[in-house]
């Protein structure tokens, strides 16, 4: 997808279902949060 598209198709999420999210969810998304880049390399990452 190019960057024009997404951008014009962005939006902000304002409702929130009330369901839970499990638990292997939330911490394979913590995984995956460290193998993102951090602004100037600024470390250690605290989740």
């Amino acid at each position: 997808m190019e960057f024009s598209k997404l951008a014009e198709e962005r939006y902000s999420c304002r409702k929130f279902l009330e369901k839970k999210v499990e638990d292997e969810k939330i911490e394979a998304l913590i995984d995956i949060i460290h193998l993102a880049p951090s602004a100037e390399n600024h470390q250690p990452i605290r989740v």
